[in-house]
């Protein structure tokens, strides 16, 4: 029988290297039907596809443009990119604040600095790149990865904050958020 993350992959086209399959709030909803989360559709991805991931809040068609730096961010972590998809990184210095190694000595956790009404949303996007050449990671052993240049998105992902389950710290009111 044939592992349900999968058959999700296959039947919605996320392994593909060239176009874009979108995917439903629909269709993740059935995904967490199965038992499985978001989280763990991305980590399958990157284990045994590959695939690299780009959280945003922003909706993007066809390709990732690079920031004013030409660079365009990804990462081999469902986490981070949950995190990416839902937190903002516009806030002012030294704004959020996570660990590159996460481990068991380095848990995830998000310290924000400097939050406002917009910092966290209630939706976002994971975008799955198929194509890693180009990339490289930096620093090396860490969740992210760099390429200068347009990078061809092969599906967009859906997510909710709920899908982040990490805990986040609000360090300039010193509260704990999640």
């Amino acid at each position: 029988m044939a592992n349900p993350l999968d058959e999700f992959i296959q039947d919605h086209r996320l392994d593909r290297e060239s176009g874009i399959s979108i995917v439903s709030e629909e269709d993740i909803s059935q995904l967490r039907s199965t038992g499985y989360s978001v989280e763990d559709l991305l980590d399958h991805l990157n284990e045994h596809y590959q695939s690299l991931l780009h959280g945003s809040r922003t909706e993007f068609n066809n390709h990732l443009k690079p920031n004013e730096e030409g660079r365009v961010f990804s990462t081999d972590s469902g986490a981070i990119a949950l995190l990416k998809a839902v937190i903002s990184n516009e806030l002012p210095f030294p704004g959020l604040k996570y660990p590159y190694f996460i481990d068991g000595r380095n848990p995830l956790v998000v310290k924000i600095h400097g939050i406002n009404d917009e910092t966290i949303g209630e939706k976002g996007f994971v975008y799955v790149l198929n194509q890693r050449q180009g990339f490289t990671n930096d620093p090396t052993g860490s969740w992210q990865y760099i390429k200068r240049g347009e990078t061809p998105i092969a599906a967009r992902i859906p997510v909710k904050r709920s899908d982040f389950a990490y805990p986040i710290i609000d360090v300039t009111n010193s509260r704990i958020i999640q």
